[in-house]
């Protein structure tokens, strides 16, 4: 039997290209811990990219909003990074093409206490 992958999803936004960008947790095999997602699709709901990321105990994203230069902004909890957690966290994401199917994927994180 193949691994059971959990995504639950906390925050979906319309993007200015009438596509959707999603935020939540991901989990395989629906262990304890989980980290953040962010999925990218088109205006059919086709996945166009995505990032999961976090660190080695649960991390998730609540919100997402696109910004004005065209990348995107989630806020969660981390309980991998900071003091002893869980923290607030706003992670900056920021869409480079790379190529016709491609993207490059930077990012820019903050911890709140």
């Amino acid at each position: 039997m193949g691994n059971l992958i959990l995504i639950l999803v906390l925050s979906v936004e319309q993007t200015n290209d009438n596509g959707y960008i999603v935020t939540g947790g991901f989990s395989i095999d629906a262990s304890e811990t989980m980290d953040a997602i962010l999925l990218k699709t088109d205006s059919n709901g086709d996945e166009e990219w995505c990032v999961t990321f976090g660190g080695v105990n649960s991390d998730e994203c609540f919100e997402v909003h696109q910004t004005e230069d065209g990348g995107y902004i989630v806020a969660g909890l981390t309980y991998s990074y900071g003091e002893e957690g869980p923290d607030a966290w706003l992670v900056k994401f920021w869409c480079v093409w790379k190529s016709t199917t491609k993207y490059s994927i930077k990012t820019l994180r903050t911890v709140f206490r």
